[in-house]
């Protein structure tokens, strides 16, 4: 299967990978990663997709079966593809009905749209949302990484002295991975969602005005400049709405009944895939 984002490693860009079938070890092993780790889904997603991926092949049609290596490749898949590839393995396997339910607001006047399936003896209504119809985009480009030119350049301050370090005007980062997800999982956990995703795209930071930043500015100052940066909404939420345009899109489109209002909805997954940890 192709790979909605990539996995860019060393240099070399890896676009298919070929899936198999779970096992009844592969199942338990992801329910123990997930139990054990507190909750960590980036970590029981590796697990997950890590046993079921049997083959990586890279641009130039190399395909790389080795576990070793492929156990390093799956640690560098950005997370958005890993729930693609944890949906196709899904689907083809598992899930014999995809459709979901779910109770939906209408934002304009209220009114509430019930999707489900109702079953008589004569007669069977579905108008459930269906995992399987879900839009997969793909990221077409060469380089992984997204820049942002900042609305508002943020003034950076030593913490302790209050000396001005620098003034950041621009920030690239790259894809976020399973590997990034796992150590910030590990600094914050589910408790506070809004610090676990700043831990995460702190720690895909790969430039700051234009420069690779090493490893230290990053543990340094990554997570404090993305905590405060001073247009939140223009400067970090225009590198969300890029992000979330690749891999699954998760929003169906849904019409009021009562006022004729069209709108967006976000699609409840979360018992799809957490039907794939059932024997």
């Amino acid at each position: 299967m192709r790979l909605s984002i990539p996995i860019f490693h060393s240099g070399k860009v890896y676009t298919d990978v070929e899936i198999g079938k779970p096992t009844g070890k592969i199942l338990a092993d992801t329910r123990s990663a997930l139990d054990d780790s507190q909750g960590n889904f980036f970590l029981a997603s590796k697990v997950f997709v890590g046993g079921c991926i049997q083959s990586v092949t890279e641009q130039d049609e190399q395909v790389i079966t080795d576990p070793v290596s492929l156990k390093s490749l799956i640690s560098k898949m950005p997370h958005k593809t890993a729930e693609q590839v944890s949906r196709e393995i899904i689907l083809k396997y598992y899930n014999e009905d995809d459709g979901v339910e779910g109770a939906y607001l209408c934002p304009r006047c209220g009114h509430q749209l019930i999707c489900e399936l109702k079953e008589t003896e004569d007669l069977t209504l579905d108008n459930r949302d269906f995992i399987s119809n879900l839009k997969v985009n793909f990221f077409e480009e060469k380089e992984n990484i997204l820049s942002v030119q900042m609305e508002d350049p943020f003034v950076l301050k030593d913490r302790s002295e209050q000396r001005i370090v620098m003034e950041i005007s621009s920030y690239s980062v790259e894809f976020p991975t399973l590997e990034h997800g796992i150590n910030a999982f590990q600094t914050y956990g589910s408790r506070n969602p809004v610090k676990l995703q700043f831990a995460l795209y702190a720690n895909a930071l790969t430039k700051i005005n234009n420069e690779k930043i090493e490893n230290r500015w990053r543990n340094n100052y990554g997570y404090y400049f993305l905590e405060n940066m001073p247009n939140m909404k223009k400067d970090f939420g225009s590198l969300m709405d890029r992000i979330n345009q690749y891999g699954v899109i998760p929003f169906v489109e849904k019409t009021c009944l009562d006022c004729g209002k069209v709108w967006k909805q976000r699609v409840n997954t979360s018992n799809f895939f957490d039907s794939a940890l059932r024997v």
